[in-house]
């Protein structure tokens, strides 16, 4: 005990003695890759000898690149980062000068064998995606990647060249993040100019044929040499996840088992790949691995249940076995039991249930099959490929072109609705008041018509107060301004605004304007009376009259005016 705690001691002298020293290194991208917008989530770039990031020319896509560096492992442990600077390599563009950004990760990502030209390859298994982290197993939480909304860093990159993403306090910290946990070193995105087509840029991958033109990060760090290592596993004391067990030190690639389980005190920092029984022989050990039995390298757990999609008889959770469902690995697809053209589990996604055939997507009609399977998604009796709206059971089409919809009255009756009855019809005429030029059918269009819906009132051309259509209704004529009410008198001017419906006067004359015509008005400048007994000169029976009986009638009638304009004029003295 005495021993030991002199060396104890003896180190921790020797490593205060020792000066702080900067120290720099050079790292080549362990991963790079592009994602392409893509609905399916099917392309990828994961061998090829470029990344992109923009937005392409072609229908729009958006692009962008992955790239990722091994920090833990190449810079000592307990260093502190001091500066970061990325330098990439921008091997073609088109596009003008653009801001393109840093963006750290939140989540793993892989890279296999696609090999894309710009636009996208076919993803391998293992490859990110536009909606896959792994293809096409594990999924982002966001289409597009899981990333730190503010960027790390920003440069403006313009033509071919090299560009340095020069040190930041952002990227220094996700450097430091990255060094300390490297379990959270998810690299970086890279985002270019989205708002505008044929913006991309192209950068040298670490599959690129000269090494110079590769992803390089440069690290400045500051750090002691040496250091307590009490249990002697080969890492310090500041850095072993427990510094008094020589079993338990790191666990660098991340598999669950500590890197030291099996070398214990042998001064090496122990050996991620011999970290554990295991007896799949897959490179996890036994006790990190999420399929014990069956070797899976990659631990893809679609459903995140914790059980690996090579030993999980349901890999995507959605309650259909895998050896029963369409898509096993998407819990959007199992099968279509009613066959309706919905899958079953296109709502219940991955809650287990089997999926539900009632409840399989839109079904607009409530007829129990879905929109997607359905023909006739309103019930309108008229097919969805000859509906003019097939989601509205009032539209579907205008079979007799009148200008109303045929459904517009028979709604989702499944009839394909009936163009004798699409809408109000004032007329009877057989077209709708909506396709009618005279819904009423007196012959007066609607526009020139003051009542349109009423065939009795139209206009009155010859302005004698009376309407035009009031005799000839809806015959279609456009009225007669010579029939257009009675006209005792036979002057053309109805009796309703004729100022001596009695007598014959076509001109209407009134000299001193009090509404009796000059040829009936006694007191009138014009009207030919006597001026006295108001009585017309020539005696009661000197007006020209067509027959006798015309005559009478106009003379009682101009007799009971006199009348009583005679007792106003007596009410009128009195008062006096």
């Amino acid at each position: 005990m005495k021993r030991a705690l002199l060396a104890t001691t003896m180190a921790v002298v020797l490593s205060s003695s020792v000066t702080a020293r900067d120290d720099q290194a050079v790292l080549e991208s362990v991963r790079d890759t592009t994602i392409y917008e893509n609905a399916n989530g099917s392309l990828s770039n994961g061998s090829g000898n470029r990344f992109f990031s923009g937005r392409k020319m072609n229908f729009g896509i958006i692009d962008r690149g992955l790239v990722r560096f091994e920090v833990a492992g190449n810079i000592p442990c307990g260093a502190t980062i001091l500066s970061v600077e990325l330098k990439l390599n921008m091997t073609n563009s088109n596009a003008p000068i653009a801001e393109v950004s840093l963006h750290r990760v939140l989540a793993d990502w892989g890279e296999a064998g696609s090999n894309a030209a710009g636009t996208g390859a076919s993803a391998e298994t293992g490859d990110a995606t536009w909606l896959h982290t792994f293809f096409d197993t594990s999924f982002w939480t966001n289409v597009g990647g899981d990333f730190v909304a503010a960027p790390s860093a920003t440069q403006s990159v313009d033509q071919e060249g090299f560009y340095v993403w020069s040190s930041t306090p952002e990227m220094i910290a996700d450097v430091q993040a990255w060094l300390d946990s490297p379990e959270t070193n998810f690299g970086w995105i890279v985002i270019g100019d989205e708002s505008a087509e044929f913006s991309d840029k192209a950068y040298a991958t670490r599959e690129h044929e000269d090494p110079d033109w590769r992803p390089q990060l440069t690290v400045t760090y500051d750090w002691l040499p040496g250091g307590v290592d009490t249990d002697g596993d080969g890492v310090r004391d500041s850095c072993d996840t427990d510094p008094d067990d020589p079993n338990l030190c790191q666990d660098l690639d991340r598999d669950g088992c500590d890197d030291c389980s099996m070398t214990g005190a042998d001064g090496s920092a122990g050996d991620p790949s011999d970290d554990g029984p295991d007896g799949d022989a897959d490179g996890v050990c036994d006790a990190g691995d999420n399929c014990p039995d069956d070797a899976n390298a990659d631990q893809a757990d679609t459903d995140a249940d914790g059980t690996g999609d090579a030993c999980d008889p349901d890999d995507d959770n959605d309650g259909v076995p895998d050896i029963e469902d369409g898509q096993p690995l998407n819990p959007f697809v199992c099968r279509d039991l009613d066959l309706d053209g919905c899958d079953d589990c296109s709502r219940t996604v991955s809650d287990g249930s089997g999926g539900d055939p009632f409840n399989d997507g839109v079904d607009t009609d409530g007829d129990g099959v879905c929109d997607d399977g359905d023909d006739d998604d309103d019930n309108d009796g008229v097919a969805d490929a000859e509906d003019s709206q097939r989601l509205n059971p009032f539209a579907c089409r205008d079979l007799d072109q009148d200008g109303c919809d045929d459904c517009s009255v028979s709604g989702a009756d499944g009839s394909g609705g009936d163009p004798h009855n699409d809408g109000p019809d004032a007329d009877g005429d057989g077209a709708c008041n909506g396709g009618d030029d005279d819904d009423d059918n007196d012959g007066v269009s609607d526009a020139d018509d003051s009542q349109p819906q009423d065939p009795f009132v139209c206009r009155d051309l010859d302005q004698d107060g009376c309407q035009d259509c009031s005799v000839t209704g809806a015959n279609g004529s456009g009225g007669d301004a010579f029939n257009d009410g009675p006209d005792a008198d036979g002057d053309g001017v109805c009796d309703l605004s004729d100022n001596c419906p009695g007598i014959s006067n076509a001109d209407q004359a009134d000299a001193d304007g009090d509404g009796v015509g000059d040829a009936c008005d006694g007191d009138g400048a014009g009207g030919g009376g006597d001026g006295a007994s108001g009585v017309p000169q020539g005696g009661l029976f000197s007006f020209c009259s067509p027959s006798p009986m015309a005559t009478l009638s106009a003379t009682l009638l101009t007799l009971v005016g006199l009348r009583l304009r005679n007792r106003g004029r007596v009410r009128r003295r009195k008062v006096v």
